[in-house]
């Protein structure tokens, strides 16, 4: 699977070596960026919801890991400012 960060960076992701997934938001001063990390072993790959390809990010949470959007988005999101790191999935719980 190729995802672009900002439309810049090709990276390479196999989903099976996926061990967890989190969501926090960046405080950018005069607003906020949600984004979703997917961590490897050895690393971890992070999109920003102002990259192009963020919207089919949330569409594999949904459908390759049953992770609900609606549910997560909003306890990422408020309130402003503040990090809310989340963690979303991680492999041993899906085992």
């Amino acid at each position: 699977v190729i995802l672009l960060e900002n439309g810049k960076v090709d990276i390479h992701l196999p989903w099976d070596d996926v061990q967890e997934i989190v969501a926090y938001k960046r405080d950018l001063i005069t607003i906020d960026d949600v984004v979703v990390g997917f961590n490897r072993e050895s690393e971890g790959i992070f999109i920003s919801e102002d990259s192009d390809e963020f919207a089919q990010v949330l569409e594999i949470l949904t459908d390759r890991y049953g992770i609900d959007c609606d549910a997560w988005l909003p306890e990422v999101t408020y309130p402003p400012f503040a990090p809310c790191f989340t963690v979303l999935w991680t492999a041993d719980a899906s085992e």
